[in-house]
């Protein structure tokens, strides 16, 4: 999670399960940051007083260097451009999409703007839910979050049908723990997805387990009740490891269901340190629109070529800054993996601090849905 007002983790062993009821922002007690613990993967703040969520950072700019690139996405250069959807050329394969999903109160970003989220990439999400549900028109979708890694050398697979949320996120007001997303699973692409792992020589394994919020509150965020995604979600997990090529292969193994109209993505952050996020709070890391672009310029290869430079910039030092740890940008990896012969289309990103919200799509949209 990216939120500078309250403590991260990506440890699922604390996750609690329960289904969240949406209550509007306003209701939320405004916070003061009052103290910051700073470790590998978590901040955490202390909040009162009375206001909105926007009072958290009053004295900085809720957004301090803005990317937007020229794209089929965006149309006006600043930081909350309202994108519109363009045709790609015709396929029969389903685009693969990487999504950066901030913290959970992204999902406010459209009513408050000062929050730790970021509205141009709250903007970007709905138009590529209009676009899913609209366009693509998926069976189901296949999701990868930087919030679940397995095992070193074994992939989890969510075999159940019916999933709760799980709120893996700490010291926000108690609505936030009571937001909705109403989902189902499938044993039915789950047992694909199983299935194509081990022909690819991958141990999987099925186990059960709820939708963390590197999911439901990006879902939350594209899919509001007005554009519902009405298909079966089935999270898949990382490996327990920072190999990128693992994490490629990993991709490459399941592109076949795109084949069968099975949507894959991945959520995770293209700049993601937590431990630095108050020191560069009102301004910009030197190091994250850096590692942002070269995250771009790799990503507009394919192959081989794309696969290299993949294995290459992370072991950068711009890399280690923006990603002490890796798992927020591994589901890059498996979304170029899944697309491997297609480039990555950069929709939008921006700069906040010591975060980068990159958000890209790789292959082209159905002129018409299947």
């Amino acid at each position: 999670m990216s939120i500078p007002s309250a403590k991260a983790t990506s440890d699922n062993n604390s996750n609690t399960l329960a289904l969240p009821q949406r209550t509007e922002p306003n209701r939320l007690t405004s916070v003061i940051v009052a103290s910051i613990v700073v470790c590998a993967i978590s901040v955490s703040f202390a909040l009162f007083s009375r206001g909105s969520i926007a009072s958290l950072f009053r004295t900085a700019p809720s957004i301090v260097s803005a990317t937007v690139v020229s794209s089929p996405l965006n149309t006006a250069a600043t930081s909350v451009a309202t994108p519109v959807m363009t045709d790609s050329k015709f396929s029969d394969r389903t685009p693969v999409y990487f999504f950066s999903h901030g913290g959970p109160t992204f999902m406010y970003s459209d009513k408050d703007q000062e929050n730790g989220g970021d509205l141009g990439a709250f903007n970007t999400l709905r138009r590529i839910g209009k676009e899913i549900t609209e366009k693509v028109k998926p069976k189901a979708v296949v999701v990868f979050s930087a919030h679940w890694q397995s095992s070193r050398d074994t992939i989890e697979v969510n075999t159940a049908e019916k999933t709760d949320l799980i709120y893996d996120f700490y010291g926000f007001p108690s609505f936030m723990y009571e937001e909705k997303f109403p989902n189902v699973g499938s044993i039915h692409v789950a047992s694909k997805v199983i299935e194509r792992l081990q022909a690819a020589g991958i141990k999987a394994k099925g186990v059960k387990r709820g939708l963390d919020h590197g999911v439901w509150v990006p879902f939350k965020v594209a899919f509001p009740d007005s554009n519902a995604l009405k298909v079966p979600v089935v999270q898949v997990s990382l490996f327990k490891t920072e190999d990128p090529n693992q994490h490629i292969a990993l991709g490459k193994a399941l592109a076949s269901l795109r084949d069968e109209n099975i949507l894959i993505i991945g959520s995770g952050m293209t700049v993601h340190n937590l431990r630095e996020m108050g020191h560069y709070w009102g301004s910009v890391a030197p190091y994250a629109k850096k590692f942002d672009d070269m995250v771009e310029k790799a990503l507009n290869g394919t192959g081989e070529d794309r696969e290299k430079a993949l294995a290459s910039i992370i072991r950068t030092p711009e890399a280690n800054k923006s990603h002490p740890t890796k798992e927020h940008l591994l589901p890059v990896y498996i979304a170029a993996g899944a697309a491997y012969n297609e480039k990555g289309d950069l929709l939008y990103t921006n700069q906040i601090s010591s975060l980068g919200w990159g958000e890209y799509r790789f292959g082209a949209v159905p002129v018409t849905g299947t």
